[in-house]
């Protein structure tokens, strides 16, 4: 079974910002819309595992599971 990245809400800072984001190559990171940004999160039907976002993540709240 492939990893899928996984993206801790108790850890994400919701930064409008977010380089997670970004980065992935499918855009398969969103993120909540709102004033100061949102939690972000992964859609496994479009997450292709390249673990970009792990490195990208400053907070370490990305995890490949």
């Amino acid at each position: 079974m492939d990893k899928k990245a996984y993206i801790d809400p108790a850890i994400c800072d919701g930064m409008p910002t977010c380089m997670v984001k970004f980065t992935c190559p499918v855009g398969a990171v969103s993120q909540k819309r709102g004033l100061l940004g949102g939690t972000a999160s992964v859609d496994k039907s479009k997450c292709i595992g390249c673990g970009r976002c792990v490195a990208a993540c400053p907070h370490k709240a990305v995890k490949m599971v």
